[in-house]
Formats: structure tokens, C-alpha cells, sequence
């Protein structure tokens, strides 16, 4: 396990400094504020790049990087989407114990919701699904396998964390979840992450180390 943080430092380090931060805004701000704090300084600029951004943390990636994998080692793609199917399981579960209130009917209930403001052509949710956030908990769970599966190339693990990092962000600006759960859907995520990758170096199998491109060509010979 220590080799696998060595090998991915920029990824954790940079990780462990956005924990340190989200740690200290959940100390020092209380819930909905850092929404309201959005709602309240919102920007044509901000409103369009958040709405790109939240979009990466859909589920919808899993099978795409899966797929792309299938080009490279079995293991990625087969890996890339047991991690998948195991955050949507953990997220539907978490989501259904905790039923805790979105931002919307929390303000709703806590009589502020006029201080709320919206990004147009954003559909806000209303259920009592917010916690953990599911879009941040897929973004560290894949982008942090990307960054363990691509650990020779150094830059990307910090390049991949920020896209994590912004997808958790944008739900908070998208007035879609709170600050507390994109914290605890980031530690599912990369825990998740972590689990699987483990797993996988268990994996002896011949066959999981070649590609689909590999496995044409043997049936062409």
C-alpha cells in the first residue's frame, strides 16, 4: 500500500490538501453556507464552466474508460467497471440509510430558500438523496484509478485530482449538494478506488494482461 501512495504522491498530496481544506470548512462554516456563498457570487464564466465540469463526474464514464481499456489490458477494462457497479451500489445504499435533504428542501424547510440563486438550464434536485454526493464519489473513485493505472506519467495524477476536486465543487455551485457531501464522497471514492486497484494485484490470470487488439490478431494466426 505505501508503494502505491509513493508511486501516485501527487495524486494523495494533492488530495490531502483538499481534505485539509474541506475538513477546515466544515469546522469553520455552517451547513449551506458555502451554497449560499455561490448562489451569492455567481458569473456567467462560473455558471457555464460547472455545468461542463459536473457532467464529467457522471456514471456514464466508467463504461466509456472501460471500453478505451479493452485497447489496452482486459484488467483496466474489467477493473474500470467492477469499481463502477460497486459506487453505484454504494451510493444508492448510502443515499437510502442517510436520506438526508438536498439543499433545496433543506432551505425550503429552514425558510431561506429566497436567498438561493440558480444556474439556468440546471435541473435542481429535491429529494432526500444528498448525502454522500454520488457524481463526487465517481469522480475520485475513477479519476483516481486513472491516476494509479497511469502512475509513470507524474503530472497526470495531479491534472486527473483537479478534475475530481472541480466535479465536487460544482455540485456545491450547482446548489446540489453541501460541502459535507462532497467530503465524505470523495473519501468513499478514492477508498473505493484504493480497494479495487488492491484487488486487482491479486490477479494472476494470463489473459487479463492483453487487449482486445492482441486477442484479433491470435485469432488471425
Amino acid at each position: 500500500m505505501s508503494n502505491l501512495f509513493k508511486l501516485n504522491r501527487p495524486f494523495i498530496v494533492a488530495y490531502l490538501v483538499f481534505l485539509l481544506l474541506s475538513t477546515l470548512g466544515l469546522f469553520l462554516m455552517k451547513k449551506g453556507d458555502l451554497v449560499l456563498f455561490f448562489s451569492q457570487n455567481r458569473s456567467l464564466i462560473g455558471d457555464e464552466l460547472f455545468k461542463l465540469v459536473t457532467f464529467l463526474g457522471d456514471g456514464i464514464f466508467f463504461g466509456f474508460f472501460a471500453l478505451i481499456f479493452l485497447f489496452f489490458k482486459y484488467r483496466y477494462a474489467v477493473v474500470t467497471a467492477l469499481l463502477g457497479l460497486t459506487v453505484m451500489l454504494v451510493s444508492f445504499t448510502a443515499k437510502s440509510i442517510f436520506a438526508l435533504d438536498r439543499p433545496l428542501p433543506y432551505f425550503q424547510k429552514t425558510g431561506m430558500a429566497d436567498q438561493l440563486t440558480f444556474v439556468a438550464g440546471v435541473d435542481v434536485h429535491t429529494g432526500a438523496t444528498s448525502f454522500p454526493s454520488g457524481h463526487t464519489m465517481t469522480a475520485f473513485a475513477l479519476y483516481a484509478l486513472l491516476a494509479f493505472f497511469l502512475r509513470e506519467k507524474k503530472w497526470i495524477g495531479f491534472f486527473l485530482l483537479t478534475i475530481a476536486v472541480g466535479v465536487g465543487v460544482s455540485r456545491v455551485y450547482l446548489v446540489q449538494h453541501f460541502l459535507q457531501d462532497v467530503y465524505l464522497g470523495s473519501l468513499i471514492g478514492l477508498g473505493l478506488a484504493i480497494l479495487w486497484y488492491w484487488i486487482q494485484k491479486g490477479w494472476k490470470k494470463e489473459w487479463l494482461d492483453r487487449n482486445l487488439c492482441l486477442s484479433l490478431k491470435r485469432k488471425r494466426v
